[in-house]
């Protein structure tokens, strides 16, 4: 039987991989994501204009709907 905190995982991952798909995330950058889930919108990141790959602008996004998917927005 599946724990409580199985299934958070287990939505968080779906969320973040619907996330990453259509916001064109390569599935390689998703834990790059999952930092910014566990910190206040106003300490994620922004975009320094260095063409970083990936740009944080794109974690962002991906964070964003993640929470949206996952109801916490």
């Amino acid at each position: 039987m599946a724990s409580d905190a199985d299934d958070a995982k287990a939505r968080l991952d779906a969320a973040l991989e619907k996330a990453s798909d259509e916001l064109g995330l390569e599935s390689y950058y998703r834990d790059c994501v999952r930092p910014l889930l566990g910190q206040p919108r106003e300490q994620w990141p922004t975009c320094c204009g260095g063409t970083c790959e990936p740009c944080s602008q794109i974690l962002v996004l991906v964070a964003d709907r993640v929470q949206t998917l996952l109801g916490q927005k």
